[in-house]
């Protein structure tokens, strides 16, 4: 019996097909840390750090979430932050006690997705002039993505904000109290638009202000809002100083949707092409 061998087309079409057929679609649906609906436990491996993982999205194996909090500079911490009630809803009670100009609290949220995540939200409330006239801040709001880039983020603030105020510090924005407020006027949402698998922010008194060692500054951070996104994409990087930029030297860049789905049309007009001549030969 006579076996003839299969032809390029018949070859190069099912390839073609498979790539097209491959391209992960982007889970598009918000995921929300809700903290009226985890159970809060925080582990302190070393003294002034806390930190708990969270398993809140069932698509997603494993922890998806895992939430950091760091003393920085001159700070003495008042206790892991628990949930309460506030003006933004369930929300934690961060506190820091000050005992210097540069007391802070580093708050980090690293998100276990293979392709980073997009549009994280923050919201936040609470934060204002204390009784002694320390101006609370939150600042340096930043992403990254794979430790390879550094870009900032943004606060936006609704018109009930009237007791915040936004700015700018070496390129990465913060908000800071104007009075001694309470209620809906110091509500702000920390957003990051970029891709990323890590997002960070500190807060902390301003040091242009008095400060007081016996102070306790607190704020409430509320509901943290995502959408995964399970594709490899590059983050968009600010100039400023950090680990090194996505596109260096050494970094291999992964095919996007689109460039892959390209790919797998282009095959299949070649499959057809070669087709074609073939039966006119």
């Amino acid at each position: 019996m006579h076996l003839s061998r299969p032809s390029f087309a018949k070859i190069l079409v099912p390839i073609a097909l498979m790539l097209v057929m491959i391209v992960p679609a982007a889970h598009a649906t918000a995921i929300t840390l809700d903290w009226s609906k985890v159970n809060v436990n925080w582990s302190s491996p070393n003294y002034g750090v806390i930190t708990q993982n969270f398993d809140i999205d069932a698509s997603n194996p494993g922890d998806d979430v895992t939430v950091t909090m760091r003393l920085g500079g001159t700070s003495n911490y008042d206790g892991k932050p628990s949930v309460v009630s506030s003006p933004i809803g369930s929300a934690l009670n961060v506190q820091i006690g000050t005992s210097g100009p540069t007391a802070q609290v580093l708050i980090s949220f690293d998100f276990h997705y293979s392709g980073g995540v997009k549009g994280v939200q923050i919201a936040t409330n609470g934060v204002d002039v204390n009784a002694d006239g320390e101006q609370e801040q939150l600042r340096n709001l930043y992403g990254s993505l794979g430790g390879k880039g550094l870009a900032p983020g943004s606060f936006t603030l609704p018109s009930s904000s009237s007791g915040l105020q936004l700015f700018t510090a070496n390129g990465y924005p913060g908000v800071q109290g104007l009075a001694r407020s309470s209620g809906t006027n110091t509500n702000a949402s920390a957003l990051m638009g970029q891709n990323v698998d890590l997002v960070g922010f500190a807060f902390g008194v301003s040091p242009n202000t008095p400060f007081n060692v016996s102070s306790i500054n607190n704020f409430y951070l509320g509901n943290v809002t995502y959408t995964a996104n399970n594709l490899s994409q590059a983050i968009v990087t600010s100039p400023l100083p950090g680990p090194a930029p996505v596109g260096g030297a050494g970094d291999v860049a992964n095919p996007e949707p689109a460039t892959l789905a390209t790919l797998g049309s282009g095959l299949i007009g070649l499959g057809l092409l070669a087709h074609r001549r073939r039966k006119r030969s």
